[in-house]
């Protein structure tokens, strides 16, 4: 969380403390076999939607976080290989030179 600041406010103590205990309680919970077969962000909605006997949903906080993870971008290789596209129409040929 510290790494994505901006997904949880840093001054919702609940909303942290809460993913932070989903996340720890992950490794002792049994899923599906089909599961494994799942994309990734059907994988974080399907654990978010996920319901204890009560109708609890049981890591609603930490699938939540996870599907904001995910569309962070990682890298901004698509941004910068529309703006080199669009290279042509930005600056046609001789424009960006500066003049005497």
């Amino acid at each position: 969380m510290r790494v994505l600041p901006r997904l949880i406010e840093s001054t919702d103590a609940d909303h942290l403390q809460a993913t932070d205990d989903h996340w720890g309680r992950l490794p002792l919970v049994t899923l599906n076999e089909d599961t494994k077969t799942m994309t990734v962000d059907e994988f974080w909605h399907h654990l978010s939607t996920l319901e204890d006997f009560g109708a609890r949903r049981l890591f609603r906080e930490l699938g939540e976080f996870a599907l904001d993870a995910l569309v962070v971008p990682h890298s901004n290789a698509s941004c910068e290989h529309v703006f080199s596209k669009e290279k042509d129409w930005s600056h046609p040929a001789g424009r960006s030179r500066l003049r005497q």
